[in-house]
This record gives structure tokens, C-alpha cells and sequence, in this order.
């Protein structure tokens, strides 16, 4: 090819790549202050979008603290329950203890309550009989204090005193008929306000009973 045909080429190429490069000044002047923002905008919602994630990350790392804080709670709670449930069931179970021990001794009668408490006085009052009332006023009557004693200590009893603290007894002091249930009566006419009763032990000891005679009189009649 000769020189004078290829110049014409060489200047239409020439041509063609300065339209290409002008279009893509154009284009570049155009399409990329648009793109631009698009990236910026992009890099924004990217910033806004890892903050918030970030964000429900710290939530949720919290939200998982407080859960494992309220398990631990709960476990110590747990804990707390069964060790009282321990306790309470030991404390049941020395009380069973006890309570047979109780029952074993009191069945054996090494535990005895104080004699003076199972006694209980009796009183009554009955008309004199006809054949009774010769040296005796009309009024008169016969009144009865008695002991009514359980048969297991009925021996440790030796003797039971009436000490009648009254003008019109001739002695203050009886000693009760132990074959008839530690009794003693006399004839007059009425009640005292108060009998001290003596329980005099095998073993040397006494005990005192205080008795209102006329309630325990008046009451049963």
C-alpha cells in the first residue's frame, strides 16, 4: 500500500479514536457526579446499616447477659430451696425421733408427770339418814372428799391429809381412808372455800393440792 493510501486511513482512525475519547469525556461528565453520590450514598446506608447491626449486636449480647444473669439466680434460688428442703426434712426427722424417744419412755415410765397433777379431787353431799340425826341438827349433812388417783401411781401414795382450816371442825387435820380412795366425811352443814390437800410420797416427799370443796359440792348436786 502506498503512502498516500494509508494516510487517509491512519487520519479516519485518528478521527474515530478522538470521537471515542470525546464520547467518554462526555459520558464520564455526565453519568459519574451521579455515580459519585450513588457510591456515597451506597457507603452511607453501608455506615448506617453496620451501625445498626452493631447496634442489635450489643442488644442482643445484653439481652444474653441478663438471661445468664437470671439463670444464675435462679440456679441460686434453686440451690437456696433444696438445702431449706434438707434442712426442713432433718429437723422432720429429729422431730420423729424425739417424738418416739417420748413415746418410748413415757410407754416405759422413765418420764412421769408430777403426781400432784393426775390426782382429782371429788366432793359430794348426801342427806343424813334418820337413825344419823339424833345428835346432829336437821340442817346437817353428810359431806365426802375423795382422791381419784391412776391406778400406776396409786403407789406411791402413803397417805393423803384434809387440812380444814374452819371454827367449826374440832382438828384442821384428817388423814383420808386409803382403801377408799384416800376419803375422808364428816356431818355439818356445809362446804369450805378451800381444802389443802397433802399427798405424802413413799419416797419422804410431799405434795400440795389446793381444793374448793364447796364448787366441786355444788356443782355435781
Amino acid at each position: 500500500m502506498s503512502q498516500n493510501e494509508l494516510f487517509p486511513r491512519i487520519v479516519k482512525i485518528q478521527i474515530i479514536v478522538g470521537i471515542f475519547a470525546f464520547a467518554v469525556t462526555v459520558l464520564a461528565a455526565t453519568q459519574l457526579p451521579g455515580m459519585i453520590r450513588t457510591q456515597q450514598k451506597l457507603t452511607t446506608e453501608t455506615k448506617k446499616l453496620e451501625t445498626t447491626i452493631s447496634t442489635q449486636k450489643e442488644d442482643i449480647q445484653a439481652q444474653d447477659d441478663e438471661i445468664e444473669k437470671q439463670e444464675r439466680l435462679l440456679k441460686e434460688q434453686q440451690d437456696r430451696i433444696e438445702q431449706q428442703r434438707e434442712e426442713v426434712n432433718t429437723l422432720a426427722n429429729r422431730v420423729e425421733k424425739l417424738r418416739v424417744e417420748d413415746q418410748r419412755l413415757t410407754q416405759n415410765n422413765l418420764i412421769k408427770k408430777p403426781v400432784e397433777t393426775v390426782v382429782t379431787p371429788r366432793a359430794s353431799v348426801e342427806p343424813l339418814q334418820h337413825n344419823e340425826i339424833a345428835n346432829n341438827p336437821s340442817y346437817y349433812k353428810h359431806y365426802k372428799m375423795w382422791l381419784e388417783v391412776p391406778e400406776d401411781r396409786q403407789s406411791e401414795i402413803a397417805k393423803v391429809t384434809y387440812f380444814m382450816d374452819h371454827s367449826s371442825f374440832p382438828s384442821p387435820l384428817y388423814i383420808g381412808d386409803r382403801d377408799d380412795d384416800y376419803s375422808m366425811g364428816y356431818d355439818g352443814y356445809g362446804a369450805l372455800g378451800e381444802v389443802e390437800i397433802t399427798l405424802i410420797l413413799k419416797d419422804g416427799s410431799s405434795r400440795k393440792v389446793h381444793f374448793n370443796q364447796h364448787a366441786a359440792t355444788y356443782r355435781q348436786n
